[in-house]
């Protein structure tokens, strides 16, 4: 298991278009990866202006997440700068599994 962890802020102006273009055109473009996904709102207390949001990608190799990264995520990235502007921006983590539970 090989997990990407892209998280998105958007600050409050850019809210209504940003919530558009995550139920349509993200979870379109999500869903043609062909990966398992969640796509999640984040709370947290320590946010006071904007939202967060999330999309949790899961991999079968890091090979095949390296791969994604390179091939599709550079093109994603750069569709929301040219539409959003610096009103949402893209925080990427790569979670290596050391322990999985039950």
């Amino acid at each position: 298991m090989s997990l990407l962890s892209v998280t998105f802020h958007c600050e409050n102006n850019a809210l209504p278009k940003w919530e558009a273009y995550m139920s349509g055109e993200m979870i379109s473009r999500v869903e043609k990866w062909g990966h398992s996904y969640i796509i999640s709102e984040v709370e947290t207390e320590m946010l006071q202006e904007g939202k967060n949001f999330n999309i949790l990608l899961d991999f079968k190799s890091p090979i095949e997440r390296e791969s994604f990264l390179n091939d599709y995520f550079a093109d994603f990235a750069e569709s929301i700068k040219e539409t959003f502007s610096d009103k949402v921006m893209i925080f990427v983590t790569i979670l290596n599994s050391k322990r999985r539970g039950n």
